[in-house]
């Protein structure tokens, strides 16, 4: 069996293993919506036939969505529903009345 450890450190290139921005679909969609949208047409449209629901969430997903997501900052909502609720987990997000978040 031949050995790919020279040639890995002479000819390879290393990446990172995090990714700086999300997977877009089409530029425009991240691929979590593109597979929410898929999914509910899935659901609403083959297994639950409601055509003017289907819709209606199509078009909160293609249009109303991406516009609001890119004015509201990543975890803004999650961070407001963490101070509104009296529910605290232990080990999520950590935040307590006086944290705020930097926008």
């Amino acid at each position: 069996m031949f050995d790919y450890r020279k040639i890995r450190r002479e000819r390879a290139t290393s990446i990172q293993k995090t990714l700086p921005e999300p997977v877009m679909v089409f530029d425009y969609l991240e691929l979590n919506e593109a597979v929410l949208a898929v999914t509910s047409f899935a659901y609403f449209g083959i297994i639950d036939v409601q055509p003017l629901l289907l819709l209606a969430v199509l078009f909160s997903i293609v249009v109303i969505w991406p516009p609001f997501r890119e004015k509201v900052p990543k975890g803004y909502i999650v961070h407001k529903i963490n101070r509104l609720t009296p529910i605290k987990i232990p080990g999520f997000l950590g935040l307590n009345k006086k944290s705020m978040l930097i926008v």
